[in-house]
């Protein structure tokens, strides 16, 4: 008899453990990221989707601005960093960009449309283009 009531307990306990770890009562259900920016394995292309671009010596609006580029142009993407925006809640990428005419600088990942080829970041500017001069045409 006594082995039937340790054996239930034993069960009972097993259950109530399991239920709390598959569930994680008393624990965050959102993933916690370390506080120092994530790199993240750069390349690619990228094309500016934006009427004008500015591309800053830091990553954020604080650095000090190194060019404006325009909506069409293609940059080489070298670098990409998230950083957490506190006042939004969210993590955004950084890239890290080389223009044609070799100027670096950072911009937010949410102005430039990446590509991995080169040749598919030029096919996508042209089709932005036509676009700009049917609408400018009507």
């Amino acid at each position: 008899m006594l082995n039937i009531i340790y054996m239930f307990r034993l069960c009972v306990f097993w259950t109530v453990f399991a239920l709390f770890s598959c569930f994680g009562f008393g624990r965050s259900r959102f993933l916690s990221m370390p506080e120092t920016p994530i790199t993240l394995p750069g390349g690619g292309y990228g094309v500016v989707n934006t009427p004008y671009l500015r591309l800053t010596s830091t990553m954020g609006d604080l650095g000090q601005q190194v060019a404006t580029l325009r909506v069409g142009d293609v940059v080489q993407i070298n670098e990409v960093r998230a950083i957490f925006d506190e006042s939004r809640k969210i993590w955004i990428d950084h890239y890290y960009v080389v223009t044609q005419d070799k100027i670096r600088g950072w911009s937010s990942s949410e102005y430039i449309e990446q590509f991995k080829y080169k040749k598919t970041a030029e096919e996508y500017q042209k089709a932005m283009q036509n676009k700009r001069e049917n609408i400018i045409g009507e």
